[in-house]
């Protein structure tokens, strides 16, 4: 199930869309029997082959989010588990029924010879302000690569789906009107200023002083339509 933009946002947002950290990584599909799993990017193509894993030995089938920093699988959601298609299910259902599974069995996320790349299961909250900002802070800005927002009612849809936003973490004050701690909110493409020892200060570079110029002005004027051009051209998760 592929996002899409957040462009507009739904009526009844807050009690009707539930929101997810997506850390920085790359989507995997997880599929698993018989003690033992591989792995394919979303586009089918297998990336993994063969490799012990503590999933159930039934047929299971999981998006993921692959780091290749840790090593590990953090698992957004689920096909099937065991044996039983979960195609049909609402994400509400989906999500629950996730979360019982890895609260039952604590290996499924502990390395080990039988599990070299734990899975993580990724949390998420109702889409109010709280809930959102929860999603934030889940990981650390260097961590984080976006939100997602999951209608609580789709069926899992095989392919994009405007059920399933997504945005990136600065953009998440424009388009929701909300506040959200600084290190969040700073788009990556504007540089900071500098102080003489090449160290970073907490603002953002839009100018120099008056009657010096903008050295850095087609940086400003480039930035300006960042969001857009992302939206555009950008790839979702």
């Amino acid at each position: 199930m592929l996002s899409e933009w957040l462009v507009d946002v739904p009526e009844m947002f807050d009690t009707t869309y539930y929101v997810m950290p997506c850390p920085i990584g790359k989507r995997n599909l997880v599929t698993s029997m018989k003690g033992y799993s591989s792995a394919s990017t979303k586009y089918g193509v297998p990336v993994m082959y063969e490799f012990p894993s503590a999933l159930p030995h039934a047929f299971t089938l999981l998006d993921c989010i692959y780091s290749t920093v840790e090593h590990k699988y953090y698992v957004l959601d689920t096909l099937s588990w065991n044996g039983h298609a979960f195609l049909d299910c609402e994400t509400e259902f989906r999500f629950f029924w996730l979360q019982s599974k890895f609260l039952e069995d604590s290996s499924l996320s502990i390395r080990s010879k039988m599990n070299p790349m734990p899975f993580e299961l990724l949390p998420y909250f109702p889409s109010t302000t709280q809930g959102i900002l929860s999603a934030l802070q889940h990981f650390p800005v260097e961590k984080l690569d976006g939100l997602w927002f999951f209608h609580r009612e789709t069926h899992y849809h095989l392919g994009r789906t405007p059920l399933v936003g997504w945005l990136k973490p600065y953009m998440v004050p424009k388009m929701l009107d909300m506040t959200i701690p600084d290190e969040y909110a700073l788009r990556p493409d504007v540089p900071k200023k500098c102080d003489r020892n090449g160290n970073n200060s907490k603002e953002v570079l839009d100018g120099e002083e008056k009657g010096k110029g903008n050295k850095f002005a087609w940086v400003a004027g480039a930035s300006r339509d960042t969001d857009k051009q992302q939206m555009e051209e950008g790839e979702v998760t």
